[in-house]
Parts: C-alpha cells; structure tokens; sequence
C-alpha cells in the first residue's frame, strides 16, 4: 500500500481539542491577549466574555510555559463554541502573531503556513475576520505612547464616564481597549465581508494625528474585502490595480496586493526653482548650474528581449515586467525640528535648512526611471523617521508577490544615518533590516540614498534597532548605492538636483539593456568621480551582498 503523505488539511484536522492546553502553556501573556482579540472579536457577545476574561487573567498574567497554574481555557472554550471551523481559525491566528514555536510543535512548517495565510498583509485573510487582523496590526505598530493618547482621546469624546468601568490601564496592550469599543458600540467591524462596518471614530483619530499609514491599513482591508471575498480590487494612490484574492487551504493563496495609503504619500509637488549647488547636509551654495540632460528613449525592440532572454536564470535574478515591483520614493524637501523632548538629544546642532531644493528633480527622475521597467511607483513627501520606518516596512510586506524592490531616500544625512522631515535620524542598518524581511528572501532589493555622510550623528549606528534576530542570509541578495562616502558631503544642485541621482538616471537610461546594475552603478561612481565645481569632489560608494547579477527587466 503506498504511502500518502498528509496534506495540510490534514495536519489541521489532526489538531485535537485536548492539544489546546499544552498549546497555551506555551503563550505569554502578550500573545494570548492577541489571540483573544483575534479569535473572539467578531461578536459582541463574544468580544465581552474574552474582555472580562483578559481582565482577570491580568492579575496574574503567565510568562510563558506558565498557564497551567492560571486554569486558562480560552483556546479550549474557543473550541467548543466553534466546533466546525476551530481548528482552521486557531491555525490562522497563531500564523498571524507569529506563533512559530508552537505552530512547530503541532508539525506545521513555517514557509508554509506563511505563503497561505500572508501572515504580514494586514488587509488579507483566509478565515480570521480581516478587519480584526487589520486591526491587530495597527497595535502591533503603535507605540505604548501612541496607543495610550488614542485610548484616552476616544474615550473621552465616546465614553466618559463609562471608560472608568473597564478597570484596565496598560495601553500596551491596545486590543483590550478595542474589544470595549467593540462591546460598546465605539466601533462596529461588520461581517466577514465587512457589510455593517463603522470605524469612522478610529478613522478620524488616526487622520487628524498624522497616522496616515495607520489609517490607510484600515482603508485597504475595507477596498479587498468589502462585498464579495472572491473578487475584491483596490487601487494603490498610484492607480495599480490588482487582481483578484483567492485562498484556500491545501492549495495556493495568490493575492496582488495594492501599494494604498503609504503614510503622506501623495501626488507629486511642483519642483522648486532656486539657484546654486548645495550639500545634502547643511545647504551650502556652490557652482554653476548643470545642464538637465533629455529623456533617454525608451528601447523597445524585440532585441531587447532577446538579450534578456539569453542569459541563464541560474545566474542572473529572474524579474518580469509585469511582476517587477515596487519602487519607494521617499523625497525628504520640507525640514522642522521635532518638538518632542524624547527625541531632542537626536537632533542635529545645527537645524537643517527648511528645503533641500533640487529634490523634486531628483524624485521625478527616478520615478520616470523605474516605472519605464515595470515597477510601480510609490511617491511619499516628507515623512518623519517613524513614516519613514512604518512605509518601508508596509512596502516590503506587499512586496511577497512581486520579483524585487528598490527603494530611494532623498533626505538630509550624516555618517551611517538619514532624516526624517522631522530633523530625527534613521540609522541606515535598521533601513536595510526592514528591507531583509522574509517577504523579499531570494530576491533582489536595490537601496538608493541621496544624503551627505559627513558629520558625526547623534546616534549609535553600529546597532541595529531591530528587535528580531535576523539569520545571516537573510541580508543576501542587497545592493546598496549612497552618493557620497563617510565623511564626505553629497552635492545636489538646487535647479537640476543631485550629481549622483542625474548619473544614474542617465547611465542607466544607457546601459540598461546591457550592463546589470552593479555594473551601472560602478559606471556612475566613475561618472560623478570626474564632476568638479570649485573646489568641490564627491565619490559615491557602494555595498553588495548581491549572489546573481541583477538586470532590469525589460521596458514597456
């Protein structure tokens, strides 16, 4: 009798009921508060017998391989009251909060659980109400501090009195709060399809806060899933459509997620005129002004494709047109120092200029750039170091489907850092963590930075201020390219913007049906290398943990 190897259908229909209480004992407190959220926040019955039960259970909240001691039956009573579909649900929601130590004790693969359920697309969901896992990731991505100013503002316009019968105050754990407003009619998350949904209150907070990203995870769960689940389309604020979401266990789930609501991302300004060339640092004049060079034409030939189809796959990252990815621009024009003291020992000693004029020209380039290879645009003016952060992130995790990514940072910068428009750092190892997220593991990512590098930053840029710890091949398959090497200064000139962002733009325009970008790149090294003005020399630099040779795809 042949053997047949169980499917994951299979392995999820294994899960007995009695396995629930060594599952538990494996949950800290944190992560029994998400599953809760997750698994009984769909009702508001539902939704106030895991509220009262969190509240007592935070009396005495288990450290982990602790819950035996507390009696917690939450996941055992959760399947009792959900006998037909339990076991799919638990599944999913250990899969959303990243349960991997106890989705491997019950035999399931990581890589596999993670490509059906897209763990890190908060608008996509296979059985979980979607709204709550969008939710759940709005508290994942909230400081205590932030959670803790939207509890007491709701509160206090939707609640009043009424928010002193919770008796819970730690905002650090936000879906507690929810499940209140939940049970007090504050928010109303709808049916699966989202029918009868209303988070206005949320929606309202978040816009009138600048928590734009926040605001826009909750407008793409509503643009996928609203009406029917088997043909949802959004639009991203660059007018990508994508296709259809199916899943389904056993199979595969495909979904073609939008690019939507990246924090201040909007359509592009006008560019500001000026006159002189500056530092990317602290403005200063210098120079003639540089002829802006002509739109390279487009090469559309079938020899084209032919060149590109004659190179092995083995050996080279294979990158479709259609499928090429995103390309982040953000375009740091507008500076201010943040007023808040937490961040006042990070600030630079002497304020930036208010614009970096020039970057407009920079910016509309690399869009023209990319996008004449397939790659959707995503265009964000002047974001402070979180935004930064927080669209980096978003679009790395949209990026699961897609063959590559590049991201460009036009901003103001010193050694080993980049600023927000806030005038607070971002250390570029922790840029280059968030881009080695699973999402994009095999697959090429291009960092592009327009920044001075010459003074000393206000921070510790040796250590990244991620908290995961990432496995060494994680970092593969990146190509850095910065304008300007430590110590030194990045010129841009205000009219025609920066020397490094016009090489590349033309050299690439040049060679990019021959030369693969790690050659493009050593071309404009050489290229800028030969620029002076005055007295004024800068070398752009690169790094490359890349393991095939990168080529642009074809252009459309």
């Amino acid at each position: 009798m042949a053997y047949r190897r169980k499917t994951l259908m299979d392995r999820i229909n294994d899960i007995d009921i009695e396995d629930l209480q060594y599952v538990e004992r494996d949950l800290c407190f944190y992560e029994l508060v998400s599953l809760g959220f997750l698994l009984y926040g769909r009702e508001k019955t539902t939704a106030e017998y895991i509220l009262q039960k969190l509240i007592v259970l935070q009396q005495n909240p288990p450290q982990g391989k602790g819950l035996e001691s507390t009696n917690s039956d939450i996941l055992r009573k959760y399947a009792t009251i959900n006998s037909h579909t339990w076991q799919l649900n638990i599944i999913e929601a250990l899969a959303i909060i990243r349960a991997r130590k106890v989705l491997r004790k019950l035999g399931f693969v990581w890589q596999e659980l993670r490509d059906i359920y897209l763990p890190h697309l908060p608008e996509i969901s296979v059985h979980i109400h979607p709204m709550l896992k969008a939710l759940y990731k709005i508290c994942e991505r909230l400081s205590t501090t932030q959670a803790g100013r939207m509890v007491m503002k709701i509160n206090e316009m939707h609640l009043q009195r009424e928010a002193h019968n919770l008796r819970f105050y730690d905002y650090e754990y936000l879906e507690v709060f929810l499940l209140f407003w939940i049970t007090r009619d504050v928010i109303s998350i709808g049916n699966q399809n989202l029918q009868g949904v209303d988070i206005l209150n949320l929606k309202a907070y978040f816009k009138e806060n600048d928590l734009d990203s926040m605001k826009a995870i909750v407008d793409d769960t509503i643009n996928h899933n609203f009406g029917r689940r088997d043909n949802v389309v959004a639009s991203d604020s660059n007018g990508d459509r994508p296709g259809p979401i199916h899943g389904h266990i056993g199979g595969a789930l495909t979904a073609t997620p939008g690019a939507a609501g990246m924090a201040n991302c909007r359509p592009d300004g006008d560019t500001n005129q000026d006159s002189g060339a500056v530092m990317d640092s602290l403005d200063m004049h210098s120079g003639e002004q540089q002829q802006q060079p002509g739109v390279q034409e487009a090469n559309n030939s079938p020899s084209t494709e032919e060149i590109h189809e004659e190179f092995d796959h083995t050996e080279r990252y294979l990158i479709r047109t259609k499928h090429a990815g995103y390309v982040l621009i953000i375009n740091q024009s507008d500076f201010y120092l943040d007023t808040n003291p937490e961040f006042k020992e990070l600030l630079p000693e002497r304020p930036f200029k208010k614009q970096r004029a020039g970057t407009d020209v920079d910016r509309d380039k690399l869009k023209e750039l990319f996008s004449s290879f397939g790659y959707t645009p995503v265009v964000c003016n002047n974001l402070t170091h979180e935004e930064m952060q927080n669209t980096i992130r978003d679009t790395v995790q949209r990026s699961l489907l897609r063959d590559s990514l590049i991201v460009c940072i036009l901003t103001h910068g010193m050694e080993g850092v980049v600023y927000g428009c806030n005038s607070v750092p971002v250390s570029i190892n922790q840029i280059k963590t968030i881009m080695a997220d699973d999402s994009l593991r095999g697959k090429p990512k291009l960092l592009i930075i327009q920044a001075c590098q010459k003074n000393i930053a206000p921070v510790d840029t040796s250590i990244s201020n991620s908290k995961r710890n990432l496995e060494v091949d994680t970092y593969a398959d990146m190509l850095t390219a910065m304008s300007s090497i430590p110590g030194t200064e990045a010129l841009r000139h205000t009219i025609s913007g920066s020397w490094f962002i016009d090489s590349l733009y033309k050299l690439t325009n040049k060679w990019c049906s021959r030369k693969h970008m790690l050659d493009i790149l050593t071309s404009v090294t050489a290229d800028v290398a030969k620029r002076r003005d005055k007295q004024d020399y800068m070398l752009p630099i690169m790094s490359s943990t890349l393991r095939k040779d990168f080529f642009l795809p074809p252009r459309i």
